[in-house]
């Protein structure tokens, strides 16, 4: 009867506050391409963290996070912007994805459950930007020098947001290192490395900063591509809330202001996030169909996820 128990015990404790973990394999994309947000769709959806993504068709130019299979872990320079330098994912899988955070880039969390604890995740450099730490290119020095006695570093400071104040607390990560003053412990990162962030608690987003010691009249030279992998979160999320996220319809989008979010049955929780993960809105028990109004808010970028019937929507929508 206590070993029975305490199954029941394991198994509701795992339904309320199981461990998800994005790992990106859910976005169908073939091998070796990559997908920076052209299809204007304003982002990516795995687990419980949306990444946002701002596209210019005019240019052709993306910001935020792009989804990659990309195995060049050879060819330096810009073209090579979305593949890691291990080639693969953190677990040897295909998919991660890439950050282009010349200025704060965010990582949402999209449970409709609310906030989560995000555990940790797992980081890598880009092939682009290690290559560039490692020789240098026309826009970035050679980290280190040509004597190797230079203190350089590159670094990505997280910080987080709880009901759209950012915490106080920050946790750094360096991408490369060249400050010690034996140059045998200089290093630049060449493979998946785990971070923890569970120290922040439970959050609604992450905002991701870089910073370098090449700098120069317009901001960093160093390129600012890093890659992430399997996003661990905690808190209270089913194992069917991560698996069956499906695209949500709303219209009119881009929008002036109201929108109605298309739905077969009552809306369980709904929440509303801005584009620096900042979390704007909340609601439960919403009718089929029902009308939100999004005119009290500037124009920019808003994601938007539900649930209802057992089933996890989420989407993004463009205020005018």
């Amino acid at each position: 009867m206590r070993s029975y128990l305490w199954l029941l015990y394991l198994l509701c404790f795992h339904g309320l506050f199981g461990q998800t973990v994005a790992d990106f394999e859910n976005i169908d994309i073939a091998i070796d391409t990559f997908n920076n947000g052209s299809d204007g769709e304003g982002g990516f959806h795995s687990g419980d963290v949306f990444l946002p993504n701002e596209y210019d068709d005019a240019f052709g130019a993306w910001r935020g996070w792009a989804i990659s299979t990309k195995r060049d872990t050879i060819t330096s320079g810009f073209s090579n912007q979305y593949s890691a330098i291990d080639g693969k994912g953190a677990s040897g899988t295909d998919t991660y994805a890439v950050g282009y955070a010349f200025d704060p880039i965010t990582i949402h969390i999209a449970s409709v459950s609310g906030p989560q604890i995000v555990d940790g995740l797992h980081l890598s450099n880009s092939t682009y930007t290690y290559l560039s730490l490692l020789n240098g290119d026309a826009f970035s020095k050679r980290f280190g020098g040509a004597s190797g006695d230079e203190p350089d570093y590159l670094l990505i400071t997280f910080k987080y947001y709880v009901d759209g104040t950012l915490g106080a607390d920050s946790i750094n990560f360096y991408l490369a290192d060249f400050r010690a003053e034996d140059n045998s412990s200089d290093y630049i990162i060449d493979g998946w490395t785990y971070l923890d962030l569970g120290s922040f608690g439970t959050i609604d987003s992450l905002r991701c900063t870089m910073s370098s010691t090449d700098v120069g009249a317009f901001g960093i030279n160093t390129p600012t591509f890093f890659c992430i992998d399997r996003v661990s979160t905690s808190g209270t999320t089913t194992r069917a809330e991560t698996q069956n996220w499906r695209r949500t319809p709303i219209s009119p989008n881009p929008t002036h202001g109201p929108i109605e979010i298309g739905n077969t049955g009552l809306i369980s929780q709904l929440s509303i996030h801005n584009s620096a993960g900042h979390l704007l809105e909340r609601h439960s028990y919403l009718p089929r169909n029902t009308t939100l109004d999004l005119q009290s808010y500037p124009a920019g970028t808003y994601h938007i996820s539900y649930s209802s019937a057992s089933i996890y929507y989420s989407g993004t929508v463009f205020r005018k």
